[in-house]
């Protein structure tokens, strides 16, 4: 893979206040009192400036431009995508992160390597995702979310044991329970003839040149994978209780369209893309060390932000 001085690289985000009316009504992260959503909004805010010049610090690093897209009106693209897309959504961040896709994909016309960073990424070294990856493939964080790793170990030994049939036991799953996107992926690749893998996508970080995500054409067949998706729900293949979890989602319907086309594809590393989740378990300092970038998904900025000398 050729990395000329000559070649055009952008490094963006994507960065929407959604007002309260339009938060989604989710459960909190691990030990706090509002919901995710309040939470988030609430920490973008008051970290926002910090936020954006860790990554504009990291660009330059990279020999990248970074550029912060907004998802409303004052965005040619945006306003392109809701006209052809909008329809479908009924929660707005939900056409967001759909919107990251589409714009990784309209930005091939202006770049020839591009890198998505969601928001909430941090970067922690001086090492370039350009130069560290073979961009002709989609770079993209796979994530084994079989029940053995996603379920706790009391959900697994009531199933084990016959306690509790699985249709009980998920009833009380997220939506964003990996293990139900999984299944949602199954489902809509079962109804092809297709037997899936046991992978979900992050896309919290994106990365590919002009060749490989010209090659995606995620949006091409969008309005068959919504039909795919309703007939795997009615289809209840997998139970009644995992199908009501099933919903219109970018990781889902990005990680069923790596597999459905069967695009390559290649799985970063841990330190490539580190995710810091909320829960009783604290992140060891010695891996957020050797994390170059870190995906923040609690939202605990100010450790981490503190961590790379950057607060």
């Amino acid at each position: 893979m050729w990395h000329g001085t000559d070649m055009k690289r952008i490094i963006f985000s994507i960065y929407n206040e959604i007002v309260d009316d339009n938060l989604e009504k989710n459960n909190p992260y691990s030990g706090d009192t509002i919901s995710k959503s309040q939470r988030t909004k609430l920490q973008f805010k008051k970290y926002f400036n910090q936020l954006v010049h860790v990554k504009e610090k990291y660009a330059k690093i990279c020999q990248a431009d970074y550029k912060l897209y907004s998802a409303n009106s004052d965005n040619n693209y945006f306003v392109e995508f809701k006209k052809k897309y909008g329809h479908a959504f009924t929660v707005e961040y939900d056409l967001i992160n759909f919107f990251k896709i589409y714009l990784f994909e309209k930005l091939t016309s202006e770049y020839d390597e591009i890198v998505y960073f969601d928001f909430d990424v941090i970067p922690n070294t001086d090492y370039s995702i350009f130069k560290h990856h073979n961009l002709d493939i989609i770079n993209v964080l796979g994530i084994d979310s079989k029940k053995e790793n996603i379920w706790s170990i009391h959900d697994l030994n009531q199933l084990k044991r016959d306690k509790k049939p699985l249709d009980e036991i998920v009833q009380i799953f997220d939506k964003q329970n990996l293990y139900c996107k999984l299944m949602t992926k199954k489902s809509m690749l079962a109804t092809q003839g297709i037997m899936g893998n046991d992978y979900i996508t992050n896309t919290g970080i994106l990365a590919g040149n002009k060749s490989s995500i010209n090659n995606l054409k995620f949006f091409d067949d969008f309005e068959t994978k919504i039909n795919i998706l309703s007939q795997a729900i009615e289809e209840q293949m997998f139970g009644k209780s995992l199908s009501e979890k099933y919903f219109l989602n970018n990781e889902i319907f990005f990680s069923y369209h790596l597999e459905n086309k069967n695009i390559k594809w290649n799985n970063l590393t841990q330190d490539w893309h580190y995710m810091m989740m909320s829960g009783n378990l604290r992140a060891p300092r010695d891996e957020l060390e050797r994390a170059h970038l870190i995906h923040v998904m609690n939202k605990d900025f100010e450790r981490i932000l503190n961590l790379c000398g950057t607060e």
